[in-house]
């Protein structure tokens, strides 16, 4: 299955760009992509919302039924969970899954519509990058869960 993570901000010169390149690297069994959108010099909040939903939506392809959106008003599941939701998604056959990680004033009503699930990492709020950073441990620890390797439970 190919994975896809659409992100708003640039981890460019970040303290989290090791550890980001590091879980990618370890993802082994699923194909992953990132796409980054930096909508720059609005200050104005309501268009800056506007126009970092607008670039997402953009991104997706049509008839995408693998949206994947991250919200602190969606789902919360276990490790375990994620891992037998990404499962259970490539048993039904869908070729990928596109993460959807929004800006810091969070997505348009048109793009929380456009996903077919809406996870959360929990009620926090976290900066972007970590977010990001949380997604792929996530993702590489769902793959060793379904490999059967102990790395979730040390």
């Amino acid at each position: 299955m190919h994975l896809n993570i659409l992100a708003i901000g640039s981890d460019k010169g970040s303290l989290y760009q090791p550890l980001l390149s590091d879980y990618f690297q370890r993802i082994l069994r699923w194909k992953v992509t990132l796409q980054v959108f930096d909508v720059k010099g609005m200050q104005d909040p309501k268009r800056r919302h506007e126009a970092e939903s607008a670039k997402l939506l953009g991104a997706l392809e049509p008839g995408d039924a693998g949206i994947v959106l991250l919200d602190m008003g969606g789902k919360s599941l276990t490790s375990p969970g994620f891992a037998s939701f990404l499962q259970d998604q490539e048993m039904r056959g869908l070729k990928s899954l596109t993460f959807v990680l929004g800006g810091a004033d969070g997505v348009t009503d048109a793009l929380k519509a456009r996903a077919q699930h809406v996870l959360s990492f929990g009620l926090p709020t976290w900066p972007h990058l970590l977010a990001r950073l949380l997604l792929l441990e996530q993702l590489y620890r769902a793959q060793q869960i379904i490999r059967g390797h102990p790395y979730h439970t040390t």
